[in-house]
C-alpha cells in the first residue's frame, strides 16, 4: 500500500495519466488502464487488485468501483523504488484559462477554441462572453501602446492571445502557434517523445496555408478594403487554387498514408487527436467556405483528406457537440470569406 494511494469513492484521478476526453476512447477496463499507463509512463508500477475501471464524469475522471478500493497509479523514475521517493499532492483542476480575440469571428481564435473544445477544459472567450466590456479588455491587453500587456507580461503584438490564471500569478502569451504548443502539453493534444515535433511542424505548416487564403482577400494590404483590391485578389486566388492547394493537401494526404497504420486516416499523427489534427481540419473547413467548388473538384483527387479525415474529426467528441452549438462562430469576415468570383468558375 505505500507505493499507492488509496481512493475513497468519489475521488478523483489523477489527470497526469489520461485526459477526461481521452479516458471514454481508451481506459475500457483495467487491465486496459495499466497497460496504456505502462506504454506512457516507463517504470510504472502495477496496482493492486480492486481496479475496476474509469469513467469520465463532469469533466474530470473518477474512479467506478463495485466493492473494493482501488489506487491511483503513480510513475516512478527509472532505478527508484516507489516507497524511496516522498509523496505528491496530485493536481485534479486547471488553471483558468481565457481566450483573447475579436468579438463575432471565428478567425485565428478558432484554433485555440478547438483546442479547448476537444479537451473539454472550460475556457472563457472574453470578447464574445461579455459582450459590453470584454473588447475592451482585449483591446487593453492585446492592441495598447504600452510596455507590458497585463499583471507584468511583455506587450502583445495582437490578437489572439492567452491569460492562463493560476492563483495570484496571470500568464499572458501571444501568436497562435505558440499557444497551440503550450496548449497541447497541458491539455493533452501531443503525443509523449518526440512525435510531438511532428505535430508541431504540421500545426506550423497548416497555419502558413491559412496564412495564404486570408492573402486571397487582402492580397496588397490588410488596412485596404477588398474592392480596392480586387484586380490583385482574382489573381492570388487563381494562384491558390492552381498550385498552392494543391501542393498543402498533397502534403497532408501524404502525412495520412505516413501514419495509416496507427492513425487509420483519421489522425495525422499517433493514434489519438492532436492539435496538429485541429488546426489542419479548421482550415479545410474554412476552405470549404470560401471555396466549395474548388474543394468539391479536390475531393477525388485527396479522398483521405476531405473524406475520412476531415468526417471523422466532425465526429470527435467535444468538436462535434461544439460544431452543433451556438459558441461556433459562423464565417463572415476573418480569414475565410466568400467572394464567388475568387473560387472556381
Amino acid at each position: 500500500m505505500s507505493s499507492s494511494r488509496l481512493l475513497t469513492r468519489q475521488s478523483v484521478a489523477t489527470h497526469y495519466l489520461f485526459h477526461p476526453r481521452l479516458a471514454t476512447k481508451h481506459i475500457r477496463t483495467a487491465s486496459n488502464n495499466i497497460r496504456l499507463a505502462r506504454n506512457r509512463l516507463p517504470g510504472i508500477k502495477d496496482s493492486p487488485a480492486g481496479i475496476r475501471s474509469f469513467a469520465s464524469s463532469s469533466g474530470k475522471l473518477y474512479a467506478t468501483l463495485s466493492k473494493t478500493p482501488i489506487f491511483v497509479l503513480q510513475a516512478k523514475p527509472r532505478g527508484v523504488e516507489m516507497a524511496d521517493q516522498p509523496a505528491k499532492k496530485l493536481r485534479t483542476s486547471h488553471p483558468t484559462y481565457e481566450l483573447l480575440y475579436h468579438p463575432g469571428i471565428p478567425g485565428r481564435g478558432e484554433f485555440i477554441r478547438l483546442a479547448f473544445e476537444a479537451a473539454g477544459v472550460p475556457y472563457t472567450d472574453i470578447a464574445n462572453e461579455d459582450h459590453k466590456n470584454g473588447y475592451a479588455e482585449v483591446q487593453q491587453v492585446c492592441m495598447n501602446d504600452g510596455i507590458e500587456s497585463s499583471d507584468g507580461n511583455p506587450p502583445v503584438f495582437s490578437p489572439p492571445a492567452l491569460r492562463v490564471r493560476d492563483g495570484e500569478k496571470a500568464l499572458v502569451i501571444s501568436q497562435t502557434p505558440n499557444i497551440l504548443i503550450y496548449l497541447g502539453e497541458k491539455l493533452g493534444l501531443v503525443p509523449a517523445g518526440d512525435e510531438k515535433f511532428y505535430v508541431q511542424q504540421l500545426a506550423l505548416t497548416a497555419l502558413d496555408l491559412n496564412n495564404e487564403i486570408h492573402d486571397t482577400h487582402h492580397p496588397i494590404a490588410a488596412s485596404k478594403y477588398y474592392e480596392d483590391q480586387k484586380d490583385a485578389a482574382l489573381e492570388k486566388a487563381k494562384d491558390l487554387r492552381a498550385t498552392r492547394i494543391p501542393k498543402f493537401f498533397k502534403y497532408f494526404e501524404r502525412q495520412l498514408k505516413w501514419n495509416s497504420s496507427a492513425g487509420q486516416h483519421k489522425y495525422l499523427v499517433g493514434d489519438r487527436l492532436t492539435y496538429a489534427d485541429l488546426t489542419v481540419w479548421q482550415i479545410l473547413d474554412g476552405a470549404k467556405y470560401a471555396f466549395p467548388k474548388e474543394l468539391e473538384v479536390r475531393r477525388k483527387e485527396f479522398p483521405e483528406l476531405l473524406g475520412t479525415f476531415y468526417e471523422s474529426v466532425k465526429e470527435e467528441e467535444g468538436i462535434k457537440e461544439y460544431l452543433a452549438s451556438e459558441r461556433r462562430l459562423k464565417y463572415s469576415m476573418g480569414v475565410f470569406r466568400y467572394y464567388p468570383e475568387l473560387d472556381r468558375p
